[in-house]
């Protein structure tokens, strides 16, 4: 799966991207999980035999998942980690491409205004560790 992450700068007009996971290439990907989640209203009634629960939509998708990265050297690998967390922009459209990238099969997913909620890194020599948390509505089939 390959995860990219395109938004505009704010001030500019072209858009810029950044690959999160390119796996199993350069940027392996582990743990994907997504979790999809509701605004549901529970309703208690006087007397009744059982609760009444009604869907008032607001739904919002969490994805997560780990990374790795290596560097050519420690010095770089350092760099990358400090500065890793503000690469991010505030809203971005989240691509997931399932498949190897130039595959022949492959299915392309979009989440639009997602954000980062969360990144966790760590290091270990030359090599760097994520983990991330992603925010969004819902997953479709079309970016726009």
């Amino acid at each position: 799966m390959k995860i990219t992450l395109t938004w505009t700068p704010e001030g500019g007009n072209q858009t810029t991207s950044f690959v999160l996971v390119d796996s199993p290439a350069s940027i392996p990907l582990t743990n994907f999980r997504i979790n999809g989640v509701r605004n549901i209203q529970e309703a208690q009634f006087f007397r009744a035999t059982t609760r009444q629960f009604y869907d008032r939509g607001n739904r919002k998708t969490e994805i997560t998942f780990t990374t790795t990265r290596l560097f050519a050297d420690q010095v770089s690998a350092e760099s990358f980690i400090l500065l890793h967390e503000t690469q991010f922009p505030g809203k971005f459209l989240a691509t997931f491409v399932a498949g190897v990238s130039g595959g022949a099969a492959t299915a392309s997913r979009y989440l639009k205004n997602a954000v980062v909620e969360q990144v966790s890194s760590a290091i270990s020599g030359c090599t760097t560790k994520h983990s991330y948390r992603i925010m969004g509505g819902v997953m479709t089939t079309t970016p726009n």
